[in-house]
């Protein structure tokens, strides 16, 4: 795609942060949004990557809009899963040779290790150096993040905000100031009657100058995050909402992204399998959708590309 256009805007700086495309593994299409990493204690770190994920079976709100995730690390004293911000997730399942504290049979690659930390706290050390304490979160299952430790002892504090019982992330602070914020709140503009809801993702939040960088998710009334705005340099760039849509289909109870436009213009279109034809799961008559056709359109006189991805 041509770098030249007819808008200029700091929000192209962003673009490659956005990425949707379908798993192969799966045959689902998921989208994700890298926010930029969190520069803390005046570049000492540590450095916590942020990542909202989307993935059609997640059907739950958790505070970032219907199937809409922030990638952080957890443990889930329930379910005994531990998923880690990289993506990872593993069942702990007791001891295991060569693995110090909570062992996990299926992890084969020595990347972190998890072990208790006093009442309801868990520490996660990454091969990296990066520690993360983890807390059980009140009325919950989910022991969270709160304290996140870089190789050389600085550290940042996380707090969350319950929302449908699950907790979502809310602040990030330094030693000395907040780095991140996370706000939720209605919508209610005329011009714009289809957007109900608006979350404000920002970094650095009380810095008055550009590295002040705000993200902002628009939700409809089911919940579904339905345009990404970019970070902005003025008043002005914000009046040509550099925006990325998305838009949803139904299919066998689960919203499935089939359509998006990227600020530059290209268009994603994403084709899946009729009602009960896709994936069945096992022991079930219940079906997941699968992808079967995935079309990219990059405009400005470039050609399409086409992805069969299965069967009718």
């Amino acid at each position: 795609m041509s770098a030249d256009t007819a808008l200029h805007s700091k929000a192209f700086n962003f673009m490659s942060y956005l990425q949707g495309g379908v798993d192969p593994r799966t045959g689902q299409y998921t989208f994700s949004i890298n926010l930029r990493e969190t520069q803390a204690n005046d570049l000492q770190g540590p450095s916590l990557p942020l990542t909202l994920f989307f993935n059609p079976l997640n059907v739950n709100d958790s505070g970032y809009g219907r199937g809409w995730n922030l990638q952080l690390s957890q443990y889930d004293t329930a379910s005994r899963i531990v998923s880690v911000h990289s993506g990872e997730s593993f069942a702990v399942t007791g001891p295991v040779d060569g693995q110090p504290g909570m062992g996990m049979s299926e992890k084969k690659v020595d990347s972190f290790h998890l072990e208790t930390f006093g009442a309801d706290s868990f520490r996660l050390a990454h091969r990296s150096g990066l520690v993360e304490i983890l807390e059980l979160q009140r009325g919950t299952t989910l022991a969270m993040p709160t304290k996140v430790y870089s190789e050389k002892g600085h550290g940042i504090t996380l707090a969350y905000t319950l929302v449908g019982g699950k907790p979502r992330l809310a602040s990030i602070r330094d030693q000395s100031r907040e780095i991140f914020s996370l706000e939720r709140e209605s919508f209610n503009v005329p011009e714009r009657p289809e957007v109900k809801e608006v979350i404000r993702l920002v970094l650095n939040p009380n810095a008055s100058d550009s590295s002040r960088v705000e993200y902002q998710l628009e939700l409809d009334q089911n919940q579904l995050v339905t345009s990404v705005r970019l970070p902005t340099a003025n008043d002005a760039e914000k009046k040509v909402y550099p925006y990325w849509r998305l838009h949803y289909t139904q299919i066998d109870g689960y919203h499935c992204i089939d359509k998006v436009r990227t600020p530059l213009g290209a268009r994603e279109t994403v084709s899946y399998s009729a009602p009960d034809k896709g994936h069945v799961i096992p022991n079930s008559s219940a079906t997941l959708p699968r992808v079967l056709r995935h079309e990219i359109d990059p405009r400005s006189g470039q050609p399409k590309t086409e992805r069969l991805c299965g069967g009718p």
